[in-house]
């Protein structure tokens, strides 16, 4: 190497910046819980009908997903980083009527393991995993980003302003893990004839219902708290809606025509707080959940044609908290 290329290499050497790694923590626990209000099935068979009022059944889910991310250097967007999924949890109770809560706790196979996420678009990522035992499936439907500066006021936002944001953001909240994992297991009361029925509102996962979710949040800031670890803040309202078409899975193992249309409500408030200087955010809500459910299944059965109508009414309290903070 001559001298006038040492020296160059050696200057820009030292112009360099230091690569840091950035590790971020990150936490999300939802509770909820779905009670049946009405719950009405009519069945007709050859000019014969009988209703049925099922016993009140009760849904109750809660799930906890602790991770950690590492990443080289702090580039935005991140090219590339390494998660690891500390604790994945999914805990659910199911029961009505005399019957004992069926209980449950599940993993998704990802608790301890860590799973390499590289950007090949803009939100398009491609991902690896260090063992066995994750479907392909679910590995490629994994959620990438979890940041919750999502929620944090514009650039360059008055500080004082409110702002809004639709149901986006609020995804990475109900569903962290992203669209992965099975639907709940058929756990509706009997309707009699063998007919394997199930309701979306009884079974299908929350994210699932609040896919195409509408509405907005409104986030109005407060005065900053000068001693406070978390010195900024903002309280803010949302009202969300969402229609779900169930048809597909409502019935197992018969051929039938199908209608299955649910709407779900969630509205509520929350507090969000941050520190501009250590990047760690909090965010609280507390929502009510109201469903409605609309059912029809028509099949044939005993050499006739038979019909199943159904409504189903359901509600109840959420609540959910969310932190993100950078690992000293």
């Amino acid at each position: 190497m001559s001298l006038r290329a040492l020296l160059a290499a050696s200057i820009g050497f030292v112009a360099l910046p230091a690569r840091a790694e950035l590790v971020l923590e990150r936490r999300f626990a939802l509770e909820f819980e779905l009670a049946t209000t009405a719950f009405e099935l009519r069945a007709s068979e050859g000019g014969q009908s009988e209703e049925q009022r099922p016993p009140a059944v009760r849904r109750s889910e809660s799930q906890l997903l602790e991770t950690t991310d590492r990443a080289d250097d702090a580039d935005d967007p991140l090219a590339r980083f390494v998660r690891h999924y500390d604790t994945v949890s999914s805990a659910f109770s199911f029961g009505g009527g005399a019957r004992e809560p069926d209980e449950e706790v599940v993993t998704a196979g990802l608790e301890g393991r860590t799973v390499a996420f590289e950007r090949e678009d803009e939100d398009e990522w491609s991902r690896t995993c260090d063992g066995e035992g994750i479907h392909e499936r679910q590995l490629a439907r994994l959620r990438a980003d979890l940041s919750l500066a999502v929620f944090l006021p514009p650039a360059e936002h008055a500080p004082a302003e409110p702002w809004e944001l639709g149901y986006a953001p609020f995804e990475r909240l109900i569903g962290p893990l992203g669209p992965v994992g099975a639907r709940q297991r058929r756990r509706t009361p009997g309707t009699g004839g063998g007919l394997d029925l199930a309701p979306s509102g009884l079974v299908e996962p929350l994210w699932l219902l609040l896919a195409r979710a509408e509405g907005t949040a409104t986030f109005t800031p407060e005065e900053p708290e000068a001693d406070a670890a978390l010195p900024r803040r903002a309280t803010f309202a949302f009202r969300f809606e969402a229609e779900h078409d169930g048809a597909k899975h409502i019935v197992r193992g018969r051929e039938v025509e199908a209608e299955d249309e649910v709407e779900l409500f969630l509205e509520g408030t929350g507090t969000l707080a941050w520190d501009p200087e250590s990047g760690a955010i909090e965010l609280v809500l507390e929502g009510e959940l109201d469903l409605t459910e609309e059912l029809r299944v028509s099949f044939s059965a005993n050499g006739a044609t038979a019909e199943l109508e159904g409504s189903l009414a359901m509600n109840g309290p959420l609540e959910l908290e969310a932190s993100e903070r950078r690992a000293e």
